[in-house]
């Protein structure tokens, strides 16, 4: 699986797949979130999380390898 977003081809670890299968996160809100994210935060100098709110109940976070165009996981986050 990859998605294509800002000029690079973002390929998905396994653990990404996995996690996304059992939290019930679907590949469209994966690209949502890439294409159009209400935040970015910076996690480290080469990891940063993409963060969308889906709907009232449903924000989610996937966070990517910038360095290795890798998704390395995708988790629920609580609404603040």
């Amino acid at each position: 699986m990859f998605i294509e977003a800002h000029g690079k081809i973002y390929t998905f670890y396994d653990h990404a797949v996995e996690r996304m299968q059992i939290r019930n996160i679907s590949f469209e809100w994966v690209e949502e979130a890439l294409f159009e994210p209400d935040d970015v935060i910076e996690l480290t100098p080469t990891r940063q999380a993409y963060d969308k709110i889906i709907d009232s109940e449903h924000t989610i976070r996937v966070v990517v390898d910038e360095e290795s165009s890798e998704i390395v996981t995708v988790h629920l986050v609580e609404a603040e």
